[in-house]
């Protein structure tokens, strides 16, 4: 009993963290500490049955980042009134993906990928915001982006259900591919969500690749060519609503 009331005084904090930095952006500093604090609060209870220490911490570390991506995400939210429930959306969005989590403390392949695509998709979109809205030098943002993903990757390429060597290679791919996709997509005349969106879903793409690469038997080549049209028909279907300039 003990335990569930720590959880939710840890899930609680995570959106007070959200509307505070809304209501008083000035303070942001006191909400970053607070939504780190609960993140990792709640990290804890989605690997504390983990038997592998180091593997775990890389799994906490990327929920970590993921909710530190929807924290500052939301500060560049400006839709008057609606901007305060986005951050609810966001909240119980993350309590669907981890309660099985919570429960097993495990984290499942379902939250671990979330948590990637999901930390690819708002640190990508907030390192395009630096560079659309802020106007920095793009290889500024560039050094700092790839810093954040070899930090984000990293437990991904784990989750490939292969050789520790195997991952390590995979994970040096991934790296080097979203690199040169984001410095190459942060050209288009696209909003920095729009960017962001198209880069995660190039990644998801290369992810998916790469589950065959390094482990093929496991993998039908059917499903993952499926798979990769439907993400490219995604891809085109943004890029033909987008606005262009």
């Amino acid at each position: 009993m003990v335990m569930i009331l720590i959880f939710w005084a840890f899930f609680l904090s995570l959106i007070l963290s959200f509307e505070f930095l809304l209501l008083y952006p000035a303070n942001y500093f006191y909400w970053a500490i607070l939504c780190l604090a609960s993140s990792t609060g709640i990290s804890w209870f989605l690997t504390k049955e983990e038997k592998k220490t180091k593997t775990s911490v890389a799994y906490q570390i990327i929920f970590i980042l993921f909710c530190f991506g929807i924290f500052w995400w939301i500060l560049w939210l400006d839709f008057k009134i609606i901007k305060f429930f986005i951050p609810v959306f966001a909240w119980v969005f993350i309590f669907s993906l981890i309660k099985d989590s919570v429960k097993s403390g495990i984290m499942n392949k379902k939250t671990k990928l979330a948590c990637f695509l999901g930390a690819s998709f708002f640190w990508s979109t907030i390192c395009y915001g630096l560079i659309t809205v802020l106007g920095w030098k793009l290889w500024a943002v560039f050094f700092i982006f790839v810093f954040l993903f070899l930090i984000i990757s990293w437990p991904a390429s784990l989750s490939l259900d292969c050789s520790f060597g195997n991952s390590v290679k995979a994970w040096l791919l991934l790296v080097f591919l979203g690199s040169e996709l984001f410095a190459t997509i942060a050209w288009l005349p696209l909003a920095e969500s729009t960017l962001g969106a198209v880069f995660t879903l190039m990644i998801l793409i290369v992810y998916d690749l790469e589950k065959y690469y390094v482990n093929p038997e496991s993998v039908r080549r059917r499903i993952i060519v499926r798979k990769v049209l439907l993400y490219i028909l995604f891809l085109v279907a943004i890029l033909a609503s987008s606005s262009w300039s």
